[in-house]
Parts: structure tokens; C-alpha cells; sequence
């Protein structure tokens, strides 16, 4: 499976012992997956634009707690559709979204941590 090419710039950031916070920031070319390529039996090969927007960004700020024995997290995100509604696919239907999230992890023992985490658009 070809994915499109992208850049991703991220920086980290110790705030205290217990505290860190994260930054990045994303670029996607998706506007040449757009060219979908259809052939049914022995019809001629049809292609389809989907009308990908060029570029799709996003940026997201989690933030990370050290606790006694866990750690939890929390973050934003943002992304840009990748498609304007009119002209967006059944096999992508995302539009622009904002998601948060969060997460704990609990360090059992030195070989086991159990962790769980949730989204919400």
C-alpha cells in the first residue's frame, strides 16, 4: 500500500520531575491519492477524482503527568479535512476534526504495565 509522502515536526519538553509537555505539527500530500482506478470484469478502466485537498495539516499539544508507579496523558488535536464536503468518498467520510484524548498507564511490576486510553472526536 503507497502512502503519501509527509513531514512531521515535533518537539519535547521537560517542564519539571513530573511534568513534560509535546508540540507537533503535520503535513500530508494526499492530493494525488485522489485518482481512484475502477475496473469491473472486462469494462474499461474508469478513474475517479476524489478532489483531495493539498495539504493536509494537523497539530497536536499532549502533556504528559509522571505519577507514583504511572504515568497519565492527556492532549488536543486538530486536523484538516481532506476533502471539501461536496466532494467527500465513502471510503474516506472525514471531514475537519478536533480530538481529545487521554490515558493512564500503571507500571505493575518491572515487567508488566497495563495501560488504557480514549479518544473523542
Amino acid at each position: 500500500m503507497r502512502m503519501p509522502q509527509s513531514v512531521m515536526l515535533g518537539i519535547f519538553h521537560d517542564m519539571s520531575d513530573r511534568w513534560a509537555i509535546l508540540g507537533s505539527l503535520g503535513w500530508e500530500e494526499w492530493s494525488r491519492f485522489g485518482h481512484v482506478d475502477v475496473t469491473v470484469g472486462d469494462s474499461p478502466d474508469v478513474t475517479d477524482d476524489l478532489k483531495y485537498k493539498i495539504p493536509t495539516t494537523w497539530a497536536s499539544v499532549p502533556s504528559i503527568n509522571t505519577i507514583q508507579s504511572g504515568v497519565t496523558d492527556a492532549g488536543i488535536s486538530h486536523h484538516s479535512a481532506l476533502s471539501d464536503g461536496k466532494h467527500r468518498s465513502a471510503m474516506i467520510p472525514m471531514g475537519e476534526m478536533t480530538r481529545f484524548g487521554g490515558g493512564l498507564e500503571y507500571r505493575k511490576r518491572s515487567d508488566l504495565t497495563l495501560g488504557a486510553a480514549m479518544d473523542v472526536m
